[in-house]
């Protein structure tokens, strides 16, 4: 009789590690996610906030595009929450990170672990001598498999989606609802008639109803005049995903991952459809590379791919698979003046050097630090003096590090 293939052993996310993640700064994860204080009294300075039991905290207001936007309100115990100011929405940070990536509980936890380092936090005191075997048995086997970054990448691209096919079908018809057209949000953002007219085939403006998250009836869409972006697996371009961007209903700013999605790179091919780019320009969000290809020379040699925030597995071997099946292109990377850019930098580089080795990569940033990304430069908005420095001395530190 054959034996059952085990599976490795995750250890659970520990009671430490959750209150890691809630007593989190969500004003620094928000920023890290495109959002900035609102520029009246109770943006960065802050504000006080009385709960229901009389206790006093400071909330801060920020926004993800132009308005009010949110409340980020650290309570006198350290932990964080955060309310839209218009709906109903609210939570903390686990549950911003489930709605924002469609993730069930465990998986954002285990995600928010590796982001934010808590693996010294796990709770691996066993209950009995069984589960001590099991841990220590484990991590021998871990070790044992570990695979090369190649190995890793291949093992991603092989792994199907039977398991998810309810979700992908799902995400799909939310995508099949959607139309081409021309975007007031893009326009919002200062991306120009000739360069949605020449993206166009790449996004889709919302439906004015959208299914409910359980996908048995339809409501009237939470993102009206938002835009979709397609996540595609990078074997066959079928849709797996949506990235969903726009003002949202309280006009505040709407940036979310649909439900159901598995989450892929958004390839961007043109109206010239180019099978063989000279150039592929990658942005951790969509309107990054659409941004520079603006504000440079609008080539139609080109590509534009991004993920959705910091690229996870899938979007890594994605970058991988196409550095190895377009070794003619030339590569940029559409950077943002800010820390985590920096981070998502150290992911992305490796990635496209695994499927090219030879590749030409270029970095590009807004010369003017004052402009977090590009479109920023197109909007002339500009961020904090102490955002600038705090990229910096980020930048600063990656030089030092090699």
């Amino acid at each position: 009789m054959e034996s059952k293939q085990k599976r490795e052993f995750i250890p659970k996310i520990s009671d430490a590690e959750k209150e890691y993640f809630v007593k989190y700064d969500l004003r620094n994860y928000f920023m890290r996610d495109g959002a900035s204080y609102s520029d009246d009294k109770s943006g960065e300075k802050g504000s006080r906030y009385k709960f229901r039991d009389g206790s006093v905290g400071t909330a801060y207001e920020l926004h993800w595009s132009k308005g009010e936007g949110f409340l980020a309100i650290v309570s006198p115990n350290g932990k964080w929450r955060y309310r839209n100011r218009f709906d109903s929405e609210r939570g903390d940070l686990i549950s911003y990170v489930m709605k924002r990536d469609g993730a069930d509980y465990i998986e954002t936890c285990r995600k928010l672990r590796d982001e934010l380092g808590t693996h010294h936090l796990i709770d691996q005191k066993p209950t009995d001598d069984w589960k001590q075997r099991e841990l220590e048995k484990a991590a021998v086997e871990r070790n044992a498999a570990k695979l090369t970054l190649t190995e890793t990448f291949e093992k991603t691209l092989s792994t199907g989606y039977a398991t998810l096919q309810a979700g992908v079908e799902n995400v799909q018809r939310h995508w099949n609802d959607a139309k081409e057209g021309f975007s007031q949000f893009l326009a919002m953002r200062k991306l120009d008639d000739d360069t949605q007219r020449y993206w166009r085939k790449d996004f889709r403006n919302e439906p004015e109803f959208q299914y409910d998250e359980t996908y048995t009836r339809k409501i009237p869409t939470n993102n009206p005049g938002g835009v979709q972006f397609p996540m595609v697996d990078p074997l066959d371009l079928s849709v797996t995903g949506i990235s969903r961007k726009g003002a949202g209903r309280s006009g505040n700013g709407y940036g979310i991952v649909a439900k159901g999605s598995v989450k892929n790179l958004v390839i961007m091919t043109g109206e010239a459809n180019d099978p063989k780019p000279n150039y592929i320009l990658y942005g951790e969000n969509q309107l990054d590379p659409m941004s520079l290809w603006q504000v440079n020379r609008k080539r139609t040699d080109t590509w534009l791919v991004s993920s959705s925030g910091g690229p996870g597995e899938r979007e890594l071997a994605g970058l991988y698979k196409l550095a190895k099946d377009h070794p003619q292109a030339a590569w940029v990377f559409v950077g943002q003046n800010d820390k985590a850019s920096l981070a998502i930098q150290n992911k992305v580089l490796p990635a496209i050097q695994e499927g090219n080795p030879s590749a030409r990569i270029k970095i590009r940033r807004p010369e003017d630090e004052r402009h977090n990304d590009f479109n920023d430069v197109l909007q002339n908005k500009t961020q904090s003096a102490e955002k600038v420095a705090e990229f910096k001395a980020a930048l600063k530190d990656l030089k030092e590090s090699g």
